[in-house]
């Protein structure tokens, strides 16, 4: 919607925003760990259990040192093996970056085009967007 937005006001007023960027979001604060975890609660069917973010890096830590201690001392792969499926993809580094929140300040684009901004208003919240999505995998697996 935002890249429709911009190429009208390109067209209509080039002066006005040409040549110049925007920060997109949607129309909420950004969504928490909590909020997730009620989201797939309620929609997905079935009961999550919360885990806390820190003992899924601890986790992650440990599954990382033993890799490391399996690649720097070969002797025990005679015994021992990599994790493998999802539990290979539990590393700190996917971890860390999978929940980091970034804030972003939108507000230029959503100041009319007379003002230099774009007239834009957020479809919808994050978190509708994730009803939104489960509901669509319930459809898909024939459960709604």
């Amino acid at each position: 919607m935002a890249h429709l937005l911009y190429e009208q006001a390109v067209l209509n007023n080039p002066f006005a925003v040409g040549g110049k960027t925007f920060t997109i979001t949607d129309p909420n604060p950004p969504p928490t760990l909590g909020d997730l975890y009620k989201v797939a609660n309620i929609l997905a069917g079935s009961r999550i259990t919360y885990i806390p973010p820190v003992t899924i890096l601890v986790i992650a830590y440990c599954i990382e040192y033993y890799c490391d201690i399996l690649a720097h001392i070969p002797l025990l792969r005679r015994f021992l093996s990599e994790p493998t499926g999802d539990l290979a993809l539990a590393r700190p580094s996917t971890i860390i970056a999978a929940s980091i929140h970034q804030f972003a300040y939108d507000q230029p684009a959503r100041k009319s085009v007379k003002e230099g901004g774009l007239g834009y208003k957020g479809a919808c919240t994050t978190l509708e967007g994730l009803c939104n999505l489960v509901r669509q995998f319930n459809l898909e697996r024939g459960e709604e």
